[in-house]
């Protein structure tokens, strides 16, 4: 379906860019008279666009720059188009319309039915994992319970309750947001498959490709992919719905219904099902605090401390805005702040720590009671059990401190820098022929000690082939550097891993020209990679694992 934005008169507006209708919309006006329009928003997180130069608008919230002309971005790189409005002309007059997502959640009604306690609650365990319990049927949703995401860059800020792994081997379903490892984490599932490899879990389907393979990967055997926007039942009077981001195609959201009442977890979207949300929810949950990503942290060649820290506030900002404003148009009656609580807690990342500064819950639901006074905010901790029957809540122990057992995890990755193929150039070019991008992109891998000291192999590598160069060429070409930690490097390309597990996690100094973000590389290295790895799995370093796993 299709709502009309704005009337626009253009008979007054010469050739160029245009703001119209107090900077709702962009127009594009030819010179042959042809119009292009879209709302005044950047695809990548809703920012409004700065004041244009020539054809060109930059967003301000992380330089995303777009041509009006063509509808296209040229900031990231790789032809990432803007969604356009439907323009009907008569004479000088316009009329733009956006086509909008349907309400799928208002398919085959139901009534809303009173509660008995304890009939229907919440508990939450760490970071973005949860048990949902309706009736008798328990839901647990992204299991980060132990060890560290993306490879060693996040650690849990605090241990999960006691006896979390018997209650999640018991589940009666699990769903997993997305692929990244603080949702979809190797460990918790490793040891998980020890107690009971056959709870069902679900999983999106996902625009950037099916992720059923790595649960499987590491030893769930109960696993599919379930369609976006259709309600799967799961008992008389329970049912859910998979969302997906606006912005991000490898992320998603859950909606439960049980008795009709519904609780929203939008997890990690920043656009969750496009902005339209189903209003009244009893229970709305989103992450909230910005420091999840490498940049601007990572890129100390290419900005400046007065810069980082400068974007840093920005990005705080921004982010205490939109969940505000997600929690307004909800109306829940009550809010929970979920999946921001990691530390960059390894001896080697303390600078990181020190200035990657991240929102407080605290802040956050302080922010959410000055913008909507009547949902319930609170601060979680391991073992908070929320009860949406009277919005009672039963407090859990006090936090425990986390075992992040840095020697034993990080065992398998360091054993990684002497994986022998990665010695020689042709293991190296086998690896990116095997990962299937080709583009117009110079990557410069340096691999370095824990301290980013280079210390082992350089590699100047022509994506567009691939193959190995000797110097960088003199025809104009995109150019990124990473300064990356070589066990890191290695552990990540001897599994196939996404490179969620360099960028996200820290583990990596970068350095571009053009200072352009090259979407259509990253997007491929973190969403497209075979599901067959490169290399043979070593089983019995898997059993070794599991084995190991189990005891802790």
């Amino acid at each position: 379906m299709r709502r009309e934005v704005l009337k626009v008169d253009i008979s007054e507006l010469t050739p160029g860019v245009h703001f119209v209708g107090r900077r709702e919309a962009l127009l594009w006006i030819g010179d042959d008279g042809s119009v292009r329009a879209a709302l005044n928003r950047c695809r990548h997180q809703g920012g409004r666009f700065g004041p244009p130069e020539g054809c060109r608008v930059r967003c301000p919230w992380h330089g995303w720059e777009l041509d009006v002309s063509r509808m296209t971005y040229t900031n990231p790189t790789g032809g990432t188009p803007q969604p356009e409005l439907i323009v009907e002309r008569r004479g000088d007059e316009l009329t733009l319309f956006e086509e909008v997502l349907d309400a799928p959640w208002q398919a085959e009604p139901r009534p809303l039915e009173p509660l008995g306690p304890g009939e229907l609650d919440v508990t939450y365990f760490t970071h973005a994992c949860l048990r949902v319990r309706a009736g008798r049927f328990v839901l647990f949703t992204d299991p980060w319970l132990e060890g560290p995401a993306f490879t060693r860059g996040w650690w849990l800020s605090h241990a999960p309750p006691e006896g979390s792994f018997a209650e999640l081997a018991r589940a009666d379903l699990i769903y997993i947001s997305h692929n990244h490892s603080d949702h979809l984490n190797p460990a918790t599932l490793r040891r998980l498959s020890t107690l009971n490899a056959d709870v069902p879990i679900i999983v999106p389907e996902l625009d950037s490709g099916d992720i059923t393979h790595w649960v499987r990967r590491y030893g769930m055997r109960n696993v599919r992919a379930v369609p976006f926007d259709r309600w799967l039942e799961l008992g008389p009077r329970l049912r859910v719905m998979a969302l997906r981001d606006g912005t991000a195609p490898g992320d998603s959201g859950l909606l439960t219904e049980y008795a009709g009442h519904r609780i929203l977890n939008a997890v990690d979207c920043s656009d969750l099902n496009g902005g339209i949300l189903p209003e009244g929810v009893d229970l709305y949950m989103s992450s909230f605090s910005r420091g999840a990503s490498g940049f601007p942290v990572c890129w100390s060649e290419l900005l400046d401390r007065e810069s980082i820290e400068a974007w840093i506030a920005k990005d705080t900002a921004h982010i205490v805005r939109r969940v505000c404003d997600a929690v307004v148009r909800t109306r829940p009656r009550a809010y929970l702040p979920i999946a921001s609580y990691f530390v960059e807690a390894h001896p080697a990342d303390a600078e990181i720590r020190r200035v990657n500064t991240k929102t407080s819950a605290r802040e956050l639901c302080e922010a959410v009671r000055r913008a909507t006074p009547e949902p319930l905010t609170f601060e979680p901790r391991p073992g908070d059990c929320l009860d949406l029957c009277d919005l009672s809540l039963r407090r859990g122990p006090e936090p425990r401190p986390p075992a992040w057992n840095f020697a034993h995890y990080l065992a398998p990755v360091e054993a990684c820098r002497h994986f022998a193929p990665l010695d020689d150039p042709e293991g190296l070019l086998a690896y990116f022929r095997w990962s299937g991008y080709r583009g117009d992109l110079i990557l410069h891998v340096i691999e370095t000690d824990d301290t980013f000291t280079p210390c082992g192999q350089r590699w100047l590598v022509d994506l567009s082939g691939p193959q190995l160069l000797a110097a960088r060429p003199s025809t104009p070409h995109r150019y990124l550097r990473l300064k990356v930690r070589g066990d890191v490097f290695r552990h990540t390309l001897r599994h196939g891993l996404p490179w969620d597990e360099i960028s996200i996690g820290f583990n990596a100094r970068l350095y571009r020209e053009p200072n352009a973000y090259n979407r259509d590389f990253w997007s491929h290295f973190q969403n497209c990679l075979p599901a067959t790895p490169p290399w043979a799995e070593p089983v019995a370093a898997q059993r070794t694992d599991r084995r190991c796993a189990s005891t802790i």
